[in-house]
């Protein structure tokens, strides 16, 4: 007896909750709102720039976004200011260009090389051609700003696990 009474509860109780859940057809249905309805950004136009700096680093088998960020990071993506004239760094004036590259030390090689570092092309070339064969140490003091940062993430559900999971900071 105390079973069906169980049984009988639960029968009338989920009766009773799709009753309430169910849709009146009568009444509209506002979508509005619903992750597939929401309006999202659409994905922004790369620049001219931008469009050279993947070109090159897929040329030279590079990370394009690692690229870009550095680029975004030493100029702004910029080789040249609103008058025309060449992006030099403020710290040190000798950097010249859309990846800052250093007259003093590496006109002489880039000239040698065939890279004009005064023209966005070879500003660009010059510096992905650094990257390919030297990595990015060349541009270790803007470090903090392009870096991801591999950080544990101590709230792992699986603390047993030898596989923490870590997450990427931009």
């Amino acid at each position: 007896m105390f079973t069906y009474f169980i049984l009988k509860t639960l029968q009338i109780g989920l009766a009773g909750l799709i009753t309430a859940v169910q849709i009146n057809p009568l009444m509209p249905i506002d979508l509005s709102n619903t992750p597939a309805t929401l309006k999202s950004e659409p994905p922004r136009a790369l620049t001219s720039i931008e469009k050279i700096i993947v070109s090159t680093s897929t040329k030279y088998g590079l990370d394009t976004e690692m690229v870009l960020r550095i680029a975004k990071c030493e100029s702004s993506l910029r080789q040249f200011d609103t008058e025309g004239k060449l992006i030099r760094g403020k710290v040190n004036p000798q950097d010249v260009g859309v990846f800052q590259i250093n007259e003093r030390y590496h006109l002489k090689l880039s000239e040698e090389m065939g890279f004009d570092i005064y023209s966005l092309e070879g500003n660009i070339d010059y510096a992905l051609w650094l990257m390919k064969n030297g990595g990015n140490r060349h541009w270790n003091s803007s470090r903090s700003c392009w870096q991801e940062v591999i950080v544990k993430n101590d709230d792992a559900s699986d603390k047993t696990s030898d596989s923490r999971l870590l997450s990427v900071v931009k």
